[in-house]
């Protein structure tokens, strides 16, 4: 804490504002009074001139014009109060603003032409600020079904979100101030009162506050959620970083949280995310929406809470659209991209900010590849198609690639293909319900050992553990199966089948280490098992975040993050380490618990506090 600005009364601060200088705070306080600060010395806060008693009872909006030449208040009486600020020491009262009874929120747009007042009324008002004849009244906006309680300009000041004591939150396009129009956002209530919306200084986030407690925050490019994040009481206070990275809250219960906003995820993209493949240095990773977006990219993921975009690629064919698969080799200079007409095209990522196409797409198989592996050594590079096939293609050369092998009439659509046991193998799942296993020994002339049925419907799943000892597969049972292929030729189904995921399993990783074992889910989760002991996996943990059925999620390369993607056309990021995920914790929160924090919150216990 730098200082304290307040009255020396027993009045209570109910509204808090800056003038556009940042060297001013104006406050407004239960007694229906208006106070100043010069705060240019944040330690040594120092009074403006007198109190400014206006209001019968509490002030609850005080906003600054963005040339600081005036200042307008609102609270109980049905008038909006104005000051001319010219000599700061000694305001001049303007006329007020007829409006209604009790105003509970005030917005003023960034160019100062519009002011936005709400209260205790179904609609909010809609002033112009800049009119020949002087302020008027251009439009009600409809903000909730009893009080009007929450109010915010973005930074462009075209869009106005408004908040309501029926916990709605909306917004609307105020380009024509005389007819707003409202914006199909679709934004999750609160159960309870909506406190406050703010929108980030670059208009990239606009967040909410609640008296049910939580914080929600959405991307405006599309009105995707980000997040929400929970207080133990109402939540009265909220302003976000100038990039909306950061949030920051304050609640009844005397707190103030900091929260992150970029790390858990990236997005939207214009069409679902259908694969992704960490390269080997597990900073970057590569997404592969579908054929809407037409356009793969590369992402810098080494901080977990600011994803950096590298790169983009387009097929340099105009006429291809991409497939959604995408595969990087294990030493990170080779990019296999699908395209929907069965082909793959090679990228080389010797600068992974701008990769450059290798030559025409491989091809081979008929329908489309709805997912590519690159073999440990990077030679091989497996694709699994439509057509009922798997490719194997040789790419020793990324100039001059080759088809190594295909196995063909494998029963149905191959959704998924991975290799183990040093490249030795190789196993794929059908929509028929089956796992087939191969060996390499000759990869030219792959040789089937075994054909697992995998399941009562579906398999769209498979994966080969790191030691190259366990088959898991899974699919639209929503089971994951295990099985051992120690010997090929005879494997051996391993426990019981792996429950928990409420739809059809998309994808199934393990950890680089093989103790954490994953599966997307359409029914928007990841889910996580240990693997220790591998006959009895236990649940480990459920990744909740995305919006709608997840078709991917892989490990990292160092294994201590996990990544996902689905169809609410976004990256999704999870920290798996405990190590790693207490530094992040400790760095946001600071300095560690005090020890009358630590007697508020957890009275009678030893004095021990986390991160210190």
């Amino acid at each position: 804490m730098l200082g304290v600005a307040g009255s020396t009364t027993d009045d209570q601060e109910f509204t808090v504002s800056f003038g556009p200088e940042g060297r001013t705070l104006a406050a407004g306080s239960s007694k229906g009074v208006v106070q100043r600060w010069n705060v240019s010395d944040p330690a040594h806060p120092v009074a403006i001139g007198e109190p400014l008693p206006r209001f019968p009872t509490g002030v609850f909006g005080v906003v600054f014009t963005p040339d600081g030449s005036t200042m307008l208040a609102g609270g109980e009486g049905g008038t909006i109060a104005r000051w001319s600020l010219a000599d700061p020491q000694h305001p001049v009262e303007l006329p007020g603003l007829p409006t209604v009874g009790l105003v509970q929120t005030m917005a003023i747009s960034p160019d100062g032409s519009l002011l936005a007042v709400g209260g205790r009324a179904a609609d909010l008002q809609l002033w112009s600020l800049t009119g020949s004849d002087g302020p008027a009244q251009v439009a009600a906006i409809p903000g909730a079904q009893s009080v009007v309680t929450a109010s915010a300009f973005s930074p462009d000041g075209r869009t106005l979100a408004v908040g309501g004591r029926d916990g709605a939150v909306t917004v609307w396009n105020v380009s024509s101030p005389a007819a707003p129009a409202p914006i199909d956002a679709g934004l999750t209530p609160f159960t309870n009162i909506a406190n406050v919306v703010t929108f980030s200084a670059d208009g990239s986030v606009l967040a909410a506050a609640g008296s049910d407690g939580t914080v929600r925050s959405w991307r405006t490019a599309g009105w995707e959620p980000i997040g929400q994040l929970g207080h133990p009481a109402p939540v009265t206070g909220l302003a976000a970083t100038a990039d909306g990275a950061r949030l920051f809250s304050s609640a009844a219960d005397g707190s103030t949280r900091t929260w992150t906003t970029g790390g858990a995820s990236i997005g939207p993209f214009p069409d679902s995310v259908f694969s992704l493949a960490w390269m080997a240095d597990g900073r970057r990773l590569a997404a592969a929406p579908g054929p809407a977006a037409n356009a793969m990219s590369i992402w810098d993921v080494g901080d977990p809470e600011h994803a950096v975009e590298l790169a983009t690629a387009a097929p340099p064919d105009p006429d291809q659209r991409y497939g959604g698969g995408v595969a990087v080799s294990p030493d990170g200079r080779l990019m296999a991209v699908t395209l929907t007409d069965g082909r793959v095209q090679l990228w080389s990522l010797a600068d992974p900010s701008r990769p450059e196409a290798l030559g025409p797409p491989l091809s081979g198989p008929a329908d489309i590849v709805q997912q590519v592996t690159f073999s440990a050594d990077g030679r091989l590079l497996a694709g699994a198609a439509n057509d009922a096939s798997v490719w194997l293609w040789n790419v020793t050369d990324p100039a001059a690639p080759t088809v190594q092998a295909a196995m063909t009439d494998l029963g149905g659509p191959v959704y998924s293909v991975a290799f183990g046991d040093g490249d030795r193998m190789l196993a794929a799942s059908t929509t028929a319900g089956q796992a087939k296993v191969w060996t390499l020994d000759d990869p030219s002339t792959p040789q089937l050992r075994s054909t697992i049925d995998a399941g009562a419907s579906y398999s769209f799943a498979v994966v080969v553990s790191p030691d190259g000892r366990y088959l898991a597969v899974a699919g639209a049972d929503r089971e994951v199966r295990r099985w051992d292929i120690s010997d090929p030729a005879a494997p051996s189904e391993v426990g019981i089948p792996l429950t928990g995921p409420a739809n059809d399993v998309y994808w199934v990783d393990y950890s680089p280490d093989g103790h954490l074992l994953a599966a997307a889910s359409t029914d928007g989760y990841v889910w996580l098992w240990d693997n220790a002991d591998p006959a009895a996996p236990q649940p480990y943990a459920t990744l909740g975040a995305a919006r709608g059925p997840l078709f991917v999620a892989e490990f990292g390369r160092q294994g201590s993050m996990i990544a996902a993607g689905g169809s609410d056309r976004s990256i999704h990021r999870w920290v798996t380490d405990p190590a790693t995920a207490e530094a992040m914790i400790c760095a946001a929160i600071g300095a560690p618990m005090t020890d009358q924090e630590w007697q508020t919150f957890l009275p009678g216990e030893p004095y021990d506090p986390p991160c210190a």
